[in-house]
């Protein structure tokens, strides 16, 4: 039986899909609030919110099995609590609060739950993608079939380290997915002005023999199916 076998049909239950529509409105209501008290000046350090993207961060986590694991950027409190970590010690973390997941340390970009398989949120841009390529080496070594995914924004794609990555990744078989969540902007700076590109920024995988997809839309739907293959790709042949 294949590890992910209880996710690859698309053909939900009206239980499941209702468990992600609950899912995502929970990542968007949960933000909402903590930037209400930000931009009250109760929160300190940064708040870097995902609204509008939580189909991505609560369809990829349900396709994920039992091995595979994750990481995230910037971006990365949704892909928290769609990976299972409860909304009390996350907030309590953002208020910088001794209980919250990380004891009030590291603030948004913390998350981390080994537990979940769910390996933290990272500030500087591109800093976890060689954690990401690590993760993916480690199963490979052990003989573990999963995968590991890397979420990122369009700001990471330029960083010398991502590029190590994927050389690397390419160079060993590494059975790691590098998922570009590509809303336009690094921060303040547009895609345009920050990247130079032919027709989108994932075609750049092909300088390392990476495979590449693009998804024009955040449809779960559409997002369960391809996310499905690609992670069977990288849990079979890597890269």
């Amino acid at each position: 039986m294949d590890y992910r076998e209880h996710a690859i049909n698309r053909d939900w239950s009206a239980e499941g899909k209702i468990d992600l529509l609950r899912q995502m409105m929970r990542i968007r209501r949960f933000e909402q609030t903590a930037m209400k008290y930000y931009t009250a000046g109760r929160m300190g350090g940064w708040l870097p919110l995902d609204i509008g993207q939580e189909s991505i961060a609560t369809s990829v986590r349900s396709v994920m099995g039992e091995n595979d694991h994750s990481v995230s950027g910037f971006r990365g409190i949704g892909h928290a609590l769609a990976a299972g970590i409860a909304m009390g010690p996350m907030m309590a973390e953002l208020f910088g609060k001794l209980n919250g997941v990380s004891k009030g340390k590291a603030g948004a970009v913390s998350c981390y739950a080994p537990d979940l398989r769910h390996w933290g949120a990272y500030g500087l841009a591109a800093a976890h993608t060689p954690l990401a390529a690590g993760f993916a080496f480690a199963l490979k070594q052990r003989g573990i079939q999963g995968a590991a995914i890397c979420f990122m924004g369009d700001g990471s794609v330029n960083q010398g380290v991502y590029h190590e990555s994927l050389n690397l990744a390419g160079l060993f078989g590494l059975p790691v997915v590098y998922l570009i969540e590509n809303n336009g902007y690094a921060l303040g700076m547009s895609e345009s002005r920050s990247s130079r590109f032919k027709e989108c920024l994932a075609r750049r995988a092909e300088g390392y023999d990476i495979e590449w997809d693009r998804l024009e839309d955040s449809d779960p739907y559409e997002i369960r199916a391809r996310m499905i293959v690609a992670l069977d790709r990288a849990a079979s042949h890597g890269g």
